[in-house]
Formats: structure tokens, C-alpha cells, sequence
């Protein structure tokens, strides 16, 4: 029994240590942001309510996962999948473009570009151009 409780100080000690080593690298300037891994449920969540597959959504977290793709730039690459849904990317492909890009080996930035661009190219998402944009709420686009 006496194991026992030693076991769980230590534990509890772990991951106090890795939660201030954690806190130790977060940025020093108010000018750099800190993404949380807490906004990933929140954008699941949001894929869910949108009508994407269970299955769809766990194949591109594992996807960044076993990819190595660290949770804030995997919470980005969530975000522009979920985007690209609701914008009329069809629900089927959630996730095909990230993939794609995964298995040619970019991360980080380079990842997020060339979602961007790919989405782009298929007319999902913000135009480059301006005024190709959607209609702003309650009028007309403009011309």
C-alpha cells in the first residue's frame, strides 16, 4: 500500500516538473503567440457539428500524430480543413489534402501554404483577389 502512494506522488511530481518545463518555453514577448492544444477539442468539436465523419476526422489526427506534427500547428491545419468544409469542400475529402502534403514531407508553415494554396486552386476558401469574396451579411456583393 505504502508503494502505492509513493508511486503516485512520483507521478503527480512528473507531471508537475513537465508542466513547469512546459511553461518555461512558452514565449517571453507579448508580440508571440501561444496556440494551446486545448483549441483542438474545441475545432473536433466544430468538425463534428458540421457534419464530418468520426472516422474521417481520427484518420487526419492520426495522420499528424504518427506525422509528428506538433498540437498548435495540428490545431492550424484542423482549422483549414474545417474551413474548406464550410466554404463546400465536400465532407468526403476532410482531411485528403493534409495528408497529401504530410506524405511529401512538409510541416510547420510549409504545410499550412500549401493546404492553402491546394485549397485555392480547387476555389475553396479565401480568393486571393479581393472582391471575389463571399457577399458580406445582410447585402449584395459587390461589384
Amino acid at each position: 500500500m505504502q508503494l502505492c502512494k509513493s508511486a503516485r506522488l512520483c507521478t503527480m511530481a512528473l507531471l508537475a516538473a513537465a508542466a513547469s518545463a512546459a511553461a518555461q518555453e512558452l514565449p517571453k514577448t507579448p508580440k508571440q503567440k501561444a496556440v494551446s492544444a486545448t483549441a483542438l477539442p474545441e475545432i473536433v468539436a466544430e468538425a463534428r457539428d458540421i457534419g464530418v465523419k468520426e472516422g474521417a476526422i481520427q484518420s487526419l489526427l492520426d495522420s499528424l500524430r504518427h506525422g509528428g506534427v506538433p498540437a498548435d500547428d495540428a490545431e492550424s491545419v484542423l482549422r483549414l480543413e474545417v474551413e474548406a468544409v464550410k466554404a463546400g469542400s465536400p465532407k468526403e475529402n476532410f482531411g485528403s489534402v493534409v495528408q497529401a502534403q504530410l506524405a511529401r514531407g512538409l510541416r510547420g508553415r510549409e504545410l499550412a501554404a500549401a493546404i492553402r494554396t491546394e485549397h485555392q486552386r480547387r476555389g475553396i476558401g479565401k480568393p486571393e483577389q479581393a472582391g471575389q469574396g463571399a457577399a458580406p451579411k445582410g447585402g449584395k456583393k459587390k461589384p
